[in-house]
């Protein structure tokens, strides 16, 4: 690597740092928004109480740490395929922390995360993830990138919308992709995220602009067009003239 790229991801690994933080921040600032009530409620395993997705998004970043660790050791990072599952059994320690206990298990997490992509090589944080799927390699950078922040926003984006207003939770969702813009990690990692913010979008009202953002992640990305044949996240847009043009297409 010559020093001017390497000049360049560390300014790179400077605003995903930066980037992260920013993550744990939103989250403290979502609390402040809302009553110490509803801070504090517990939910069921079948509809989380804002505590529980704020202490999922910690257990997520931790294993997202894993993998970057065992990568960085050169062994095959951990695969969480059935992450459903995880996501259930997790839950009863997520109803068991209190909100400022999840806050804090979101910091440490993020640092946590923060701390195992300082210790990578440039070859394993740009390297393969896991193996390919159905959408090809997936670099480290995009997995961090994805669980460590973009997954986390649009979970808050939720919460933001459930309890402050729906006007404000579809501005979270581009605030953070701006965020994620901003990071300038490449093409791969934008158009993951604007694919997923599609997803979230589908299912409201904002189909011009889900429509859109797939449009703009298909050029970027056009690895992610067999997805999106198949992720039900997609299913109210199928009718739609242009959604059906845009999977049709095969490119190379």
């Amino acid at each position: 690597m010559t020093d001017q790229a390497s000049a360049s991801a560390a300014d790179l690994r400077t605003r995903l740092a930066a980037l992260l933080r920013q993550g744990h921040g939103d989250e403290r600032g979502f609390g402040v928004r809302i009553s110490r009530e509803k801070r504090e409620r517990t939910g069921t395993v079948d509809a989380w109480a804002p505590k529980e997705y704020i202490g999922h998004n910690a257990f997520w970043r931790e294993r997202e740490a894993e993998r970057a660790l065992a990568l960085g050791r050169g062994e095959q990072g951990p695969v969480f395929d059935d992450f459903q599952s995880l996501n259930t059994e997790s839950f009863t320690d997520l109803a068991a922390h209190s909100w400022d206990e999840a806050i804090e298990w979101s910091r440490q997490s993020t640092e946590a995360l923060i701390a195992a992509v300082e210790s990578l090589p440039n070859a394993v944080l740009f390297g393969p993830a896991r193996p390919p799927t159905v959408t090809g390699t997936v670099s480290l950078l995009e997995m961090v990138v994805n669980n460590g922040y973009a997954h986390p926003q649009q979970h808050l984006a939720e919460l933001i919308a459930a309890h402050v207003s729906f006007e404000a939770g579809i501005a979270a969702r581009f605030q953070a992709l701006n965020a994620i813009e901003a990071l300038d990690a490449g093409p791969a990692v934008m158009a993951n995220a604007r694919y997923n913010t599609a997803c979230a979008l589908a299912s409201t009202i904002a189909h011009v602009e889900a429509i859109e953002l797939l449009r703009r992640a298909f050029t970027e990305s056009p690895r992610l067009i067999a997805l999106a044949r198949q992720d039900t996240d997609l299913d109210p847009l199928r009718d739609d003239p242009a959604f059906q043009a845009m999977v049709a297409e095969e490119r190379g």
